[in-house]
């Protein structure tokens, strides 16, 4: 419920430039009863939940993000929805 919350508040608050990102992050996070921990041993965080985010580029505000479950049926689409297409927005994104 806070997560959907804050995202719902997040979303209201702030009107969006052109140039979009998306990118991922990491929260640190050890707890041993977390069952979505990541393991990333090329990050400065190893241990934590991974977060999705898109972001305005302009003015670096995290618009919208999604923890990553390690679900079979999760993208990072499910950042973007219908209000995104056609509406003169450039994403970027990192493989």
């Amino acid at each position: 419920w806070l997560d959907t919350e804050l995202r719902k508040r997040c979303q209201l608050a702030w009107i969006l430039h052109q140039y979009l990102a998306i990118d991922e992050s990491m929260i640190r996070c050890t707890s041993r009863f977390c069952v979505f921990l990541q393991y990333m041993a090329r990050k400065p965080i190893k241990w934590g939940i991974k977060v999705f985010c898109l972001a305005d580029s302009e003015a670096n505000y995290m618009f919208k993000w999604s923890v990553y479950t390690g679900g079979a049926d999760w993208t990072v689409a499910n950042l973007l929805d219908s209000a995104f297409d056609d509406a003169g927005y450039v994403i970027f994104m990192d493989s």
